[in-house]
């Protein structure tokens, strides 16, 4: 396993937040297919330890876990709470992740999502539901404490159209609620199998499991108010190979 860590170090690039308040680190996991056993192991412990915010779970295990969803499980918004977050099986599907500080308690709290591209484009009550959730968690939070990261996607033979309507979507859903424009963890990954998440929300740390890649720049995270130009590039190398 190779483990890649980015520290950011760009503050105009966060200004959303106060002085001294920590951004979400980005820790890259970059697993190689032929080991994905050793790798479903090491996340199992993880995954013992956090809400699992299940993809296609079962409505009983959703509503016991306070899981926002719907009939057909395509989409699932965990509940606002201090607890580390945990979901795999991120094929082409999308997810968020918001960080920030509860005014009431001094811990950080989080949510973390999990939908497939076919939930943002073609079911409206996913993009209410998620900003009615992060309208809530920005009350809940102290001013300039808030961060927050969209990630996942893939180019599913299709010139990246799936991804491009997610990532915008879900931008234009977010930015008027959260005040500022959330960062993209990676860009969409163009080999097969799943990526898993891990968030530690005391510590505001992202770890995302993804396939090794060809191109290094998948592995570069940009701001969503880049997302035309970047998914542009993106496409420009597809079409050179």
């Amino acid at each position: 396993m190779k483990m890649e860590k980015f520290h950011i170090l760009n503050k105009e690039k966060f200004k959303h937040l106060k002085e001294g308040m920590h951004s979400i680190q980005i820790c890259l996991d970059i697993y190689d297919v032929l080991n994905y056993d050793d790798l479903s192991g090491r996340t199992e412990k993880l995954k013992k330890n956090s809400q699992d915010i299940k993809w296609r779970g079962k409505t009983e295990y959703y509503a016991k876990n306070h899981i926002l969803s719907n009939k057909d499980g395509n989409w699932s918004i965990s509940e606002i709470n201090e607890q580390n977050k945990f979901s795999e099986k991120y094929l082409n599907c999308t997810g968020v992740v918001l960080v920030g500080t509860d005014k009431e308690t001094g811990e950080n709290i989080s949510i973390l999502t999990h939908q497939e591209t076919d939930a943002i484009k073609n079911d409206k009550i996913f993009l209410e539901t998620l900003s009615r959730q992060v309208k809530e968690f920005v009350s809940m939070c102290e001013e300039g404490t808030i961060d927050s990261l969209v990630f996942g996607g893939n180019n599913d033979n299709d010139d990246l159209k799936e991804y491009e309507s997610s990532i915008l979507n879900l931008r234009e859903t977010l930015t008027p609620v959260l005040g500022f424009y959330p960062d993209v963890a990676t860009g969409p990954k163009l080999a097969g199998h799943d990526t898993k998440v891990f968030f530690d929300t005391q510590k505001r740390q992202f770890h995302f499991f993804i396939p090794k890649q060809k191109d290094i720049e998948i592995y570069k995270d940009y701001n969503s108010s880049q997302a035309e130009s970047r998914i542009f590039d993106f496409r420009k190398k597809l079409k050179e190979k």
